[in-house]
């Protein structure tokens, strides 16, 4: 996007990223001050993404409202709070400086599932910040250095000495399944590799999004409720309330490790990823209950959340009203959900829709 006499804005790029390069330049039509502009926005609008907002700019700088929304507006609306967008890949704020301008911030590393740069296939970064800052792509590369994906990858670990990294071949299958979920916001149909058909977008969306809750569920020791957080410590479930609000702050949390387990299982779960691929990402994770003999319908009899009634309508409400030849293909992965819930298999589905006619 290019508004006369104002910075070109970067494919990708987030509207706080613009508009704080946009502050830094001289002689512009009409000067941008940061602080003029987040008073267009109150406190539970997105500085990134509230259309109002961007709206309210749009009408103080004589922007066209309709180009800085089409523009800016996400590709999905599984986005991180404003808070937890501190994920980053070095490697393209190094190109962005390599080119001659400021780092950017991209809309890409603001979503639940894209903790993978896509262009560099590495892991993303993520930044000491808890506050929400224009200038936070700035901040993030003049700090990469001793913020390194080292530490971040062994942030969790009660040891940095058992740390171990996201394989090359673990990050190769994520992305797999990052770039389906990606494809499934952007067209209603999506073709999942070597099912040689087209689901719908709606189906496959809702079979992610009951893994993604699940998986980032807050921890409860002893259980396997958010498999993906079991060496974390941060987000323990006795610090929420309610389910509701456990449930939404596990997937509102940034944390790397457990999104990516999260895609690897909906790999799997999808055949997006050979089912031998399990082996190759377990030592990856240092996970706590052996995946050795675990075959597709093992991941589903993994998630024990079902026990929690809460889980069984959010479970009835994102698998069960999926078309027939979905369900058939993720029929391994009902079979082991319905160790829990019976009603879950493929078959007993089948059964209560021929009876409902």
């Amino acid at each position: 996007m290019k508004i006369n006499g104002y910075p070109k804005c970067e494919p990708d790029e987030c509207f706080s990223s613009w508009i704080y390069r946009a502050s830094m330049k001289q002689q512009l039509p009409r000067p941008i001050h940061v602080e003029e502009v987040m008073e267009c926005f109150d406190y539970t609008q997105d500085y990134d993404f509230s259309v109002i907002g961007l709206a309210k700019v749009a009408a103080r700088y004589s922007f066209d409202v309709n180009q800085l929304i089409w523009y800016f507006r996400p590709e999905s609306m599984w986005i991180l709070p404003c808070r937890e967008r501190q994920v980053y890949c070095v490697e393209c704020l190094k190109s962005d400086i390599a080119a001659g301008g400021l780092p950017c911030w991209r809309k890409s590393w603001c979503y639940l599932y894209a903790p993978i740069c896509p262009v560099h296939r590495i892991v993303l970064t993520r930044m000491d910040q808890l506050d929400f800052k224009f200038d936070k792509a700035w901040s993030a590369f003049s700090n990469s250095d001793e913020w390194s994906r080292h530490v971040e990858s062994c942030r969790n670990l009660q040891s940095p000495l058992v740390y171990n990294s996201i394989g090359s071949k673990a990050i190769r299958f994520a992305l797999k399944a990052q770039d389906l979920i990606r494809r499934a916001h952007k067209e209603e149909r999506v073709e999942i590799y070597g099912a040689q058909i087209k689901f719908d977008s709606v189906d496959v969306l809702n079979l992610c999004a009951f893994v993604f809750n699940h998986v980032l569920y807050p921890r409860r020791p002893g259980v396997y409720y958010g498999m993906g957080r079991y060496r974390e410590y941060k987000m323990p479930l006795s610090r929420f309330p309610d389910q509701d609000s456990a449930l939404r702050a596990g997937c509102e949390d940034c944390d790397v490790f457990a999104r990516v387990f999260a895609l690897l299982l909906i790999g799997l779960i999808l055949g997006v990823s050979p089912s031998q691929s399990l082996l190759d990402f377990t030592d990856s994770f240092v996970i706590p209950f052996t995946m050795q003999d675990v075959d597709i319908k093992g991941i589903g009899e993994l998630f024990h959340a079902l026990w929690i009634k809460d889980f069984q309508i959010l479970a009835r409400y994102q698998l069960c009203d999926s078309s027939e030849a979905f369900l058939r293909h993720i029929r391994l992965f009902l079979a082991g959900l319905s160790e829990h819930v019976r009603s879950f298999s493929y078959e007993n589905i089948m059964k209560v829709r021929f009876a409902e006619g």
